[in-house]
């Protein structure tokens, strides 16, 4: 990476402080984790790739792969097209609450990508790429033909490189500084990811925190007595249902008095009371 740090230094007055280096493996790994691309491809590719004509494709890791590597003699093209794969990488990525995984996924990468970034420097900017996941705020500015040029080493390995135009590489990224520098609005689809990776993250630490613990069915025979002799306080206790069984309970007792019998069959008293006739004046 000291190579390249001082190549682009060289040529362009920058000084990346970050960096993070996938091999083909990792990257078709990173993927297919994500579940698939869906490709637009402007050029068809017919002799490589399994052939793709132009039109959106759904694609693995092993054709994705193929897709940014395919060298058709144009480095410009094949540049353009490894943009497309990381922006679309990028925004998968933010959708649905998957950085919400970026803990785990560091700790499955982290033993074969080489890089500088830590767990810590990645968790401080998922605010900031969930901004950079609206379309409207990330430009792409890729040098072509009119800021490059071929030029063939004067030896006989017959290598050519890609040596710049200054006046138009200063122009392109007076571009770049300006794109970056313009203020634009906060979209709704900004808003969009922050619930999402919010409730993912919810759901993420109510899993932790209570976990799943199984309970397996036991088969219990009904009807024909077990034994145990592992379990010295259990106690055997035969139980014969046609005995009954005798139950005290407490009763209060009340001081005897007199009673009084009736000869009805049903044994109701009844309380009957005396209300006196008026008399009426004139009658006896």
């Amino acid at each position: 990476m000291e190579l390249v740090r001082d190549t682009l230094a060289y040529n362009f007055g920058i000084h990346p402080d970050k960096f993070v280096l996938a091999h083909p493996t990792e990257f078709k790994w990173l993927v297919n984790d994500l579940g698939s691309l869906d490709v637009s491809v402007l050029f068809p590719i017919r002799d490589a790739c399994g052939g793709l004509p132009a039109g959106t494709h759904r694609m693995n890791g092993d054709k994705v792969y193929c897709y940014v590597s395919y060298d058709s003699g144009d480095a410009v093209n094949r540049t353009r097209r490894q943009q497309q794969v990381l922006q679309l990488l990028f925004t998968k990525l933010v959708q649905n609450g998957r950085l919400a995984r970026l803990p785990v996924l560091y700790v499955s990468y982290q033993d074969h990508l080489e890089t500088d970034l830590s767990l810590l420097d990645l968790l401080l900017r998922v605010p900031l790429a969930l901004r950079l996941g609206d379309p409207d705020r990330m430009n792409y500015f890729v040098l072509g033909w009119e800021q490059l040029r071929q030029w063939e080493l004067p030896d006989n390995t017959q290598t050519t490189v890609l040596l710049p135009r200054e006046e138009r590489v200063a122009e392109l990224f007076e571009q770049a500084l300006a794109a970056i520098s313009e203020p634009s609005p906060l979209g709704e689809i900004v808003l969009t990811y922050e619930a999402q990776v919010t409730i993912a993250v919810a759901l993420t630490q109510t899993a932790q925190a209570t976990p799943y613990v199984p309970v397996w069915p036991t088969n219990t025979l009904v009807g024909q007595p077990t034994a145990s002799t592992a379990q010295p306080t259990a106690t055997r206790t035969s139980t014969q249902p046609a005995q009954p069984t005798a139950t005290r309970t407490p009763t209060r007792t009340a001081t005897p008095g007199p009673t009084a019998t009736q000869s009805e069959p049903y044994p109701i008293p009844t309380a009957v009371f005396y209300t006196p006739t008026p008399t009426l004046p004139g009658y006896p």
